[in-house]
């Protein structure tokens, strides 16, 4: 019974775990958000050794976490993760699921555009994933061990083996399997048989250990290559042409005259027609309209203009937080 019980300890783990790591990967969804990923970009920072770094930092961070769980197992010895080898595999079981949820989380963050709103998808996707999963398995189980039924246990060991691909299912499938590994060794013992399975054999938590680790690289590998920044094509030394475009501003007209015509060198930034629409098939809102100036080494420059006349999304532009629709920017390296 003791072992039963502890059982309900296993999915309070998996509860827990569950909000930490969606706690801990929302964060690089407010880092996007408020700016902040894109200011480092601008400094000079990598993608890959930002996701490297954040990687890094937050499992640390979830690492300490784990710790601190497995001293509360130890201190108050839950016989079904600290019997033999089944706390090294309870600690060990924790890890590899920080380190597989936490790229599966970057992966996701793109489509959202708050971070709170990141934290409760975050959970409630770990739940469903998770214990959702668990119970699909755990009543064919049952059912099959109290009626002796073949076909309700080759239903449990198909899904078993199909919800694999969820990390919270492999962290709350290790945890049931080693209460079920406990109470099968407290049956068993008082009739002097040892029925103790190591949790580190491959029939038994081995390639759990194997999936989640595998996981945990391949997810990994995907968000340090796969950022949209650098699937775009490089748009190297383009030549400044376009056509003029009539403006009641007499300067305006000159400085794109001399643009278009690529009197340029000594410009260290560069805009030719630069242009941004937004909206669908029927309806686009031109938010910048060919825009051409350059800007000399030394000079400081500023956009002036009413609400929606197209600032910020010029400087969004610049620093490659957006595409822009039409046109090109050229930036220089000052020599000398």
């Amino acid at each position: 019974m003791e072992s039963i019980r502890q059982c309900g300890v296993a999915l309070c783990i998996v509860l827990g775990f569950s909000i930490l790591s969606a706690s801990i990967g929302s964060s690089v969804v407010r880092d996007r958000v408020t700016g902040a990923k894109r200011l480092q970009h601008i400094s000079g920072l990598g993608y890959r050794t930002y996701w490297l770094a954040n990687f890094l930092y937050d499992m640390i961070f979830y690492l300490v976490s784990v710790g601190l769980c497995v001293t509360v197992i130890a201190a108050f010895q839950l016989t079904a993760f600290t019997f033999r080898k089944n706390l090294a595999a309870t600690a060990l079981l924790l890890g590899l699921f920080g380190y597989a949820t936490l790229p599966w989380m970057y992966l996701m963050s793109r489509i959202f555009s708050s971070s709170d709103v990141a934290f409760i998808s975050y959970v409630s996707l770990n739940f469903i994933f998770g214990l959702c999963t668990l119970l699909m398995t755990i009543m064919p189980r049952l059912l099959a061990i109290i009626s002796k039924a073949q076909s309700l246990q080759n239903i449990y060991d198909v899904l078993k083996w199909v919800f694999t691909v969820f990390p919270q299912f492999c962290l709350g499938q290790g945890l049931i399997e080693l209460c079920y590994n406990q109470i099968k060794y407290d049956l068993t013992h008082s009739f002097g048989v040892d029925s103790y399975v190591s949790p580190f054999e491959m029939n038994f938590l081995g390639w759990t250990f194997v999936q989640l680790a595998s996981q945990g690289t391949v997810l990994l590998i995907l968000r340090v290559l796969l950022h949209w920044d650098l699937l775009q094509r490089p748009r190297g030394h383009t030549a400044i042409q376009g056509t003029v475009t009539f403006s009641k501003d007499v300067d305006v007209e000159r400085e794109q005259i001399r643009v278009l015509k690529g009197r340029t060198r000594e410009d260290l930034l560069v805009l030719c027609n630069l242009s941004k629409s937004y909206g669908g098939f029927f309806k686009k809102t031109t938010a910048v309209q060919d825009i051409s100036v350059g800007i000399r080494r030394g000079e400081c420059f500023g956009l002036l203009g009413v609400n929606g006349a197209g600032k910020s999304t010029t400087f969004k532009m610049l620093n490659g937080d957006t595409p822009p629709t039409s046109g090109h920017v050229v930036a220089r390296t000052p020599t000398g």
